[in-house]
């Protein structure tokens, strides 16, 4: 079975892809892919993210995020759009979004209701030993999000939220405020 690697170029903005030797530490051959690379990951993220991804890299010291948009008449003939972003990381023609008005269930993780954050979410949490906390000592459990096929890293102080597809993941306490309202039961 051949394999592929992914690099990105040191010298020059360019995302190589090329097949790999057997001991996958070299390429066989390689092409400037960055187009269709970053192509891939848009569509990715408009399929898998309802069109927005933010991403944290500790080990790299990194925050990524990424927010597909429909095709604007800058696109050239390729159908590629690149410009550049602001100060705030936005394109001057981003279109605005409101949340639909969707309810949904949450728990705060204080750092000590491990029980009560493992009911919540089904056996889907896991506090970490601070031991194994290395990478980012300010995590101290992890919620595994079945949507994504992975686990999320929880800080004290986080809520815990359950989307609308049954997915639980961390939202911090001045997002979760700006974005959600208590529900009454009437």
């Amino acid at each position: 079975m051949t394999e592929y690697g992914v690099q990105s170029a040191g010298l020059h903005e360019a995302i190589h892809v090329g097949r790999l030797n057997k001991t996958r530490t070299e390429f066989l051959d390689k092409a400037d892919c960055t187009d269709m690379v970053l192509a891939a990951v848009a569509r990715y993220v408009e399929d898998n993210y309802h069109g927005g991804l933010g991403m944290t890299f500790p080990g790299l010291g990194l925050e990524m995020f990424v927010q597909v948009k429909p095709l604007s008449e800058k696109a050239n003939s390729d159908g590629v759009v690149c410009d550049e972003l602001d100060s705030t990381g936005r394109r001057g023609l981003m279109a605005k979004y409101r949340k639909k008005p969707v309810e949904i269930e949450a728990i705060r993780y204080d750092g000590n209701n491990h029980e009560e954050v493992y009911a919540f979410t089904g056996e889907q949490f896991f506090a970490i030993e601070p031991e194994d906390r290395a990478d980012d000592p300010d995590l101290t459990a992890e919620v595994y999000d079945k949507l994504h096929s992975t686990w999320v890293g929880v800080k004290d102080g986080q809520w815990i939220i359950c989307g609308v597809q049954g997915e639980y993941y961390p939202c911090d306490p001045d997002v979760f405020a700006a974005t959600y309202e208590a529900v009454s039961d009437d």
